[in-house]
């Protein structure tokens, strides 16, 4: 169990805003993070905590954890917040983010392995997500640029 919060901790810390370059993430010697692959799919601003739940459920069906976390900084001319909801397998080695903001009609959707089982293969996971968000209504969606937003779903 003190394993399940150090990792969660971990990976919550180190995805926030401010902290990708203050902090890296300690690894056994030659074991690295990796990102698979990457979905972007389109999500009404309204409905981003509606794509939050949605992901919870998959990944209680699907004997994953979940956890999330919130950002907001209100000293910009408009207030900016964001949430990524992760999601993680049992043997910790899986490890899919879900990232939206107030900003764009776009979810970032990341899979790959983190440090702590980085053999575990990430495919069956994704192949089930992308199934379960495609019969759920949401599309695919182009990567954001950097000074737009696009609409869909």
């Amino acid at each position: 169990m003190g394993r399940v919060i150090l990792t969660l901790a971990l990976t919550m810390v180190l995805t926030q805003p401010g902290f990708s370059n203050a902090a890296t993430l300690v690894c056994r010697p030659g074991v690295a993070a990796r990102s698979y692959a990457v979905r972007y799919i389109g999500v009404f601003i309204e409905r981003t905590e509606q794509l939050h739940e949605t992901v919870g459920k998959f990944a209680v069906a699907n004997g994953l954890s979940v956890s999330s976390v919130e950002g907001m900084n209100p000293n910009k001319t408009s207030i900016y917040n964001d949430k990524t909801t992760f999601l993680q397998s049992a043997n910790f080695g899986t490890v899919i983010t879900i990232r939206t903001d107030n900003r764009k009609n776009i979810a970032k959707i990341t899979i790959g392995n983190n440090c702590w089982a980085p053999d575990e293969d990430w495919r069956p996971y994704w192949k089930k997500l992308s199934t379960f968000l495609m019969r759920a209504g949401y599309k695919d969606a182009a990567k954001p640029s950097a000074e737009g937003q696009l609409s869909r779903h």
